[in-house]
C-alpha cells in the first residue's frame, strides 16, 4: 500500500514542529483507522548532532521513549541503516506509532527516508533539504505567535507555499488568552495566512511535570486531559480532530 507522507514543518526554530508532529503522531495512533493503517513518526535532520551540533533535544528523550521501550527492544534504526541493513524491518511501537528516533549513541549524519520506515502514514518531523527529494502528501506549517518568530518564519512560509501550494494545512501554536489574544491575528496578518488549527499555549510547569514523571506529554496515561503532566483538553480535542481530517483524507 502507498505510504502517505507527511511533512512538519516550522517557520523558525522553536517554533513547536515537533510539538505538533508528536501530538499528531500520538493522536492518530489512539484513532481505530490509525491503528489499523499503521502511523509512523520519523525523526528530521534539524535534530542531527553531527560536526557542530544543532542543539535540539531529542524527542526520544522529550517523550520518555527511553522508559517505555526497553533497550532490549529498542532498535536504533539509524544505526541499522549506517550498517547497511534495512531499518524498515524494525518497529519501535509505543502508543500505536512507530518511532524513528535517535538516541545520543546514534551515528550523525544518517537519515532516514520515508521508505526506510514501516507504517503507511509517516509524519516526517522538520525533513529539511532531505524532503526534497520527495514529494508530500501534505505539508503541516507550524509557527508561533511570538513577533520575532513570526518574522523570521517568512522565508520558509514562501518558499513552502509556493512549492506545495494547496497541499498544506496552517497550524498557529502558543495562542494565548486575553491580554495576548492580538498577537495570534497579528501573526496571522504579517505572514498573509489564515491558521487551520491553533495550539493554545501549554503551561512550562506542566511540560516540565511529565518529563520529570517520564511520561509523553502528548499521551494521556490513565489520567484526564489537562492534569498536571498532561496536555491540555483543548489542545487533546484540536490534535484528535486534525488526526480525523487527515485519516479522512486517504
Amino acid at each position: 500500500m502507498e505510504k502517505k507522507k507527511i511533512y512538519i514543518i516550522g517557520g523558525c526554530r522553536g517554533c513547536g514542529a515537533t510539538f505538533v508532529a508528536a501530538g499528531l503522531a500520538f493522536a492518530m495512533g489512539r484513532r481505530p483507522e490509525g491503528e489499523k493503517k499503521g502511523i509512523a513518526y520519523l525523526e528530521g535532520v534539524s535534530h542531527d548532532d553531527g560536526p557542530g551540533g544543532s542543539g535540539h533535544s531529542l524527542p526520544y528523550y522529550e517523550l520518555s521513549l527511553d522508559r517505555h521501550i526497553s533497550a532490549g527492544r529498542f532498535s536504533d534504526m539509524f544505526a541499522v541503516k549506517r550498517e547497511g541493513k534495512d531499518p524498515s524491518n524494525r518497529l519501535n511501537l509505543y502508543g500505536n506509532v512507530n518511532w524513528a528516533v535517535r538516541t545520543d549513541m546514534s551515528p550523525a549524519g544518517v537519515f532516514l527516508s520515508p521508505e526506510d520506515v514501516a507504517g503507511r502514514f509517516v509524519l516526517w518531523d522538520s525533513p529539511g533539504a532531505s524532503g526534497a527529494a520527495y514529494e508530500p502528501d501534505l505539508v503541516i506549517f507550524v509557527f508561533d505567535v511570538l513577533p520575532s518568530r513570526v518574522v523570521a518564519s517568512v522565508p520558509q512560509k514562501e518558499i513552502c507555499r509556493k512549492r506545495f501550494g494547496n497541499r498544506m494545512l496552517w497550524v498557529m501554536n502558543r495562542v494565548m488568552d486575553k491580554p495576548y489574544e492580538k498577537a495570534a491575528r497579528q501573526a496571522e496578518r504579517y505572514l498573509g495566512i489564515r491558521a487551520d488549527y491553533c495550539i493554545e499555549n501549554e503551561p512550562f510547569e506542566n511540560i516540565l511535570s511529565s518529563e520529570l514523571c517520564l511520561q509523553p506529554f502528548h499521551k494521556v496515561n490513565g489520567l484526564q486531559a489537562g492534569n498536571t503532566g498532561n496536555m491540555g483538553p483543548a489542545n487533546m480535542d484540536i490534535f484528535d480532530s486534525m488526526a480525523e481530517h487527515i485519516l479522512g483524507l486517504y
